[in-house]
């Protein structure tokens, strides 16, 4: 395969977009009601310690993914097998993010559309950009990532005139049990999904650069998703977030500055396409990724389409509506998840720390 190298900057960047995906309109930590912004806050730190893992896997490696890291570590039979997971779970939460992107389209814009036009122009457009490198996606999230901050920042500014304090007291109002569930959703969805960049992550310039780019761009992006959800129960308040598929949308309806500065919901539809881009092209760079090592191909372009189409494919597939999307999501994902966040990277992280100890006495890793 052709050598792609991509800086610290964009590595940061691109894992502070891929957080933000989804969740810049479908909130996280919705369990904890009123309380998720402090759900969230515990959720970025119970995700710290996995991602000092899936950076030390990547630092302990270099220029490997965790493709070839689980063939070193595990052997050839069992090491493709786990592949064969990850190369699933990169397939299946592409599409859970493409079905986000489609109901939001489909409810709040294009209701009469079929729901097949918008999924296929944004697989299109990720389909592209992986084919052409994570070199070339790197620099393009790092140009529109100040596009994006400039956005967020406005909007949250303008929804400061709708907020009412009442609206998130009393805190801890039912105890801490909502809190914890919602911390734990908000750990698998989507801080811990960062997993994928594990996949793709053997492109950083040296053992430091996965450090970097994960520790930072959680901190940036977890810290960005707290305002927002803050900010959003401010505004609704946890009766009104949880009637609402996309409460971030519903809130930025509510900015009426003047009869003049209105109706910027739009503007919020141009964030979601740049996240939620970058989200599904690095689910489908990754599987790409797996299935060309699995098969020891040279290179991973000449199948980007087909995984796109079996991306397009599987969302269809798996669920009907975003109300049993939903469902699936409060009630299972985190467990599901579990086993791709936490289970198989500790796993290999334990079993390669073990060989190269036995390896050498002097190896230090």
């Amino acid at each position: 395969m052709n050598k792609e190298v991509i800086s610290d900057k964009q590595g940061i960047t691109l894992v502070i977009l891929f957080i933000l995906g989804s969740t810049l309109v479908v909130c996280s930590g919705g369990e904890a009601k009123k309380d998720m912004w402090l759900a969230n806050i515990i959720g970025i730190l119970l995700t710290f310690p996995i991602v000092l893992i899936y950076a030390k896997l990547l630092s302990m490696f270099p220029g490997k993914d965790i493709f070839d890291i689980s063939i070193m570590v595990l052997g050839r039979l069992l090491g493709r097998i786990v592949n064969i997971l990850f190369i699933w779970f990169a397939i299946h939460l592409g599409a859970l993010v493409l079905s986000n992107f489609s109901e939001f389209i489909s409810i709040v814009g294009l209701q009469e559309t079929p729901s097949v036009a918008p999924m296929a122009c944004i697989m299109i457009l990720s389909a592209w950009g992986v084919k052409a490198g994570i070199e070339v996606i790197g620099r393009w999230a790092e140009f529109f990532f100040s596009v994006l901050m400039i956005i967020i920042i406005f909007q949250e500014l303008l929804c400061i005139q709708n907020i009412n304090i009442v609206n998130i007291l009393p805190v801890l109002e039912e105890g801490i049990k909502p809190v914890i569930k919602g911390a734990l959703s908000a750990f698998a969805f989507p801080f811990a999904e960062t997993v994928i960049f594990i996949m793709v992550f053997s492109s950083l310039k040296d053992k430091k650069s996965p450090f970097k780019s994960y520790i930072v761009g959680l901190i940036i992006g977890g810290i960005l998703l707290t305002v927002i959800s803050f900010i959003n129960t401010l505004v609704l308040g946890d009766y009104i977030i949880s009637l609402n598929y996309f409460p971030s949308y519903a809130a930025i309806k509510t900015i009426n500055i003047t009869e003049f500065l209105q109706r910027l919901e739009s503007v919020l539809a141009i964030t979601f396409l740049i996240a939620g881009f970058i989200k599904i092209s690095m689910c489908l760079l990754g599987a790409s990724k797996g299935i060309s090592k699995l098969f020891n191909f040279k290179d991973y372009r000449f199948i980007v389409v087909p995984i796109a189409l079996i991306i397009l494919n599987v969302e269809f597939l798996v669920y009907k509506n975003m109300m049993e999307l939903n469902r699936w999501v409060e009630q299972v994902y985190f467990y599901y998840a579990f086993i791709f966040q936490v289970i198989l990277p500790v796993v290999i992280f334990i079993v390669a720390k073990i060989k190269l100890r036995k390896s050498s006495g002097e190896i230090r890793v």
